[in-house]
């Protein structure tokens, strides 16, 4: 039961990732580069329901997320403090959930104007 629980948080987790990297392609295609808030106009300017939708998806894995990664890296530490066998779905799983953390820390810290782009 509790690797189900780990597991949903860790779709959340790369759903959150996935939402924001197609919006942020689905900018850079049709803006032509890659959107960078303050110089390019927001997202709503470019009248997309794709867009919208991605945002919305994006917008409830967040907020979700505030909860699901704590929860993650809980389940994961007492699984692994368990001695739980970790299959080649979970494996693959748990790297999809960290490259997603990754992407976060990334857009959120390093790259912000593109992270700022996406959420104004």
């Amino acid at each position: 039961m509790i690797s189900l629980f780990a597991r949903l948080s860790s779709i959340v987790i790369i759903v959150w990732a996935l939402t924001f990297l197609s919006g942020l392609l689905y900018g850079w295609v049709s803006i032509g580069h890659i959107p960078k808030y303050g110089t390019d106009n927001d997202p709503y300017s470019l009248n997309s329901v794709l867009l919208g939708l991605l945002q919305m998806i994006n917008q409830i894995c967040f907020y979700v997320g505030v909860v699901a990664l704590p929860a993650w890296t809980l389940l994961k530490t007492h699984l692994i403090l368990n001695r739980v066998a970790i299959t080649s779905t979970g494996l693959f799983i748990n790297i999809l959930t960290i490259i997603s953390i990754l992407v976060f820390c990334l857009f959120k810290f390093v790259w912000e104007a593109q992270y700022l782009w996406f959420y104004d």
